[in-house]
């Protein structure tokens, strides 16, 4: 997928229309499993698995547990896992534990903060970035501007091929 494609839609004619809304995961909804996007996620819910989106907003009320791949991630809420991010962005009263991997980080005074960091500044270093899940088998793939390319694998809640 071009970058160019990351954040748009087509409609049957071909032309490309505007991003649509962002995928909202409501306070009540919890989800196991794997949230693939081109656009972007505002969670405020609980996701424990993977997110590939544009964007990735955890909402003061949300909780996340797994792995996100995204251009941009905001975290306001309880996150438990691994980012890999050009933009990351702790908010004052967010809690986060894991790994983070980014272009460029902002933590606000406030935010608890408890694990690695690495910082990959040049672009070429985001070139081509191959992640695997922590679920056994699940690969994601992405082009040289954070896109996703290919998410493929099984899941192994319910043997779902990607």
């Amino acid at each position: 997928m071009a970058s160019s494609d990351w954040n748009s839609r087509n409609n049957s004619a071909g032309t490309v229309l505007p991003p649509g809304p962002p995928t909202l995961i409501s306070e009540d909804l919890k989800i196991t499993g794997s949230l693939e996007t081109d656009g972007e996620v505002d969670l405020n819910g609980r996701i424990e698995g993977s997110i590939a989106a544009k964007k990735v907003t955890i909402g003061s009320r949300a909780n996340f547990q797994g792995e996100i791949v995204s251009e941009q991630v905001v975290v306001a809420g309880k996150l438990k896992g691994k980012v890999t991010a050009r933009k990351i962005k702790l908010q004052a009263g967010s809690e986060i534990e894991g790994d983070l991997i980014y272009q460029s980080l902002a933590i606000d005074e406030g935010a608890e903060f408890e694990g690695s960091i690495l910082r990959k500044k040049e672009d070429s270093a985001w070139t081509n970035i191959t992640k695997t899940f922590e679920t056994p088998g699940v690969e994601l793939t992405t082009d040289a501007a954070g896109a996703v390319d290919k998410l493929s694998g099984e899941l192994a809640n319910d043997g779902t091929k990607v």
